[in-house]
């Protein structure tokens, strides 16, 4: 139980054993009302003063009461700036000095939708390179110009190439057939190793059949001994 309402229920026993005697010592009722009421308002009333000034905080003997964990008890009335010299003075607000760890922004991930590039189709590249008579390997001047097509193609994401041997028209069709091939696969053989890709490349003996020139003059059958190169 509180230790005022304690106090406070001791003297008003006290006061009504004295009213008691003095009832049974024959005292006018009047007179004893009256002092008692003197005498439980000189009493009474330095009670109530220090519970009035106890500002919020519960005092016994003029010290704050506390608790088992040395807290001093409070009334519904605190006043935190009037606190008991046992509570320590005027409180303090508790400062929190935990680091305050901020979370990252997050950054916005915007999807993109994919964009279909449509290729145009390459321009189409064409070169023509001569042989000697009977022979299918290149000459300096077949190689300048194979270097030239080269370096255009490959500036392209992708090539699709037909490599057409000729030859004039001297010799057995069967001859010429095999000697058309061979000179055909002397250009592949130079655009491989030059880093144009083996699988970009197909060719075509195509003998005596297709003549740009008269094979009845040398120099007709000289601009007929060719390889034709087309790129798209």
């Amino acid at each position: 139980m509180d230790t005022n309402i304690e106090t406070f229920l001791l003297l008003l026993l006290n006061c009504w054993i004295l009213g008691q005697k003095l009832q049974r010592k024959g005292c006018n009722v009047t007179i004893r009302n009256l002092f008692i009421n003197v005498l439980f308002s000189s009493i009474i009333f330095p009670v109530g003063v220090s519970l009035a000034n106890d500002k919020g905080f519960v005092l016994q003997n003029g010290s704050a009461v506390v608790d088992s964990s040395e807290t001093c008890i409070r009334t519904g009335s605190t006043e935190p700036s009037a606190t008991p010299g046992k509570c320590g003075g005027a409180q303090t607000a508790i400062e929190d000095n935990a680091e305050v760890v901020e979370e990252p922004a997050r950054e916005k991930v915007v999807e993109m939708e994919p964009v279909l590039v449509e290729q145009m189709p390459n321009e189409k590249i064409t070169t023509e390179v001569a042989f000697m008579f009977d022979k299918s390997n290149l000459t300096s001047t077949a190689i300048e110009k194979l270097d030239s097509f080269i370096t255009e193609i490959q500036k392209r994401v992708s090539n699709i190439i037909n490599v057409f041997g000729h030859t004039d028209s001297l010799g057995t069709n069967p001859y010429n057939d095999r000697l058309s091939e061979s000179r055909a696969n002397a250009v592949k053989n130079y655009l491989i190793e030059s880093g144009v890709p083996n699988n970009e490349i197909s060719v075509s003996g195509m003998g005596e059949n297709y003549p740009v020139a008269d094979n009845e003059t040398s120099n007709g059958r000289a601009k007929n001994r060719r390889v034709v190169i087309e790129a798209e």
